[in-house]
């Protein structure tokens, strides 16, 4: 399986609080965008193509009260 997408398998941290946060690899399918817990990428669990450009959580974060869709299975 492709995978495009900077998110995928990291897990965002900070190291110290006056520094920004880093993508630290986790050698998983852990999604960094997810910062209250380690889930897994939506979009591989649904069995469609890990993509960033179509990634329902990308998208509610970059248009906050957007209706989240569903994937749907290639």
């Amino acid at each position: 399986m492709e995978v495009n997408c900077p998110f995928y398998g990291r897990h965002l941290i900070r190291l110290r609080t006056d520094t920004p946060f880093i993508l630290a690899p986790t050698h998983g399918n852990q999604c960094a965008i997810v910062t209250t817990a380690n889930a897994p990428c939506e979009l591989e669990r649904a069995g469609v193509a890990v993509e960033w450009s179509t990634c329902p959580r990308l998208s509610e974060i970059l248009t906050p009260g957007a209706a989240r869709p569903t994937p749907e299975p290639a």
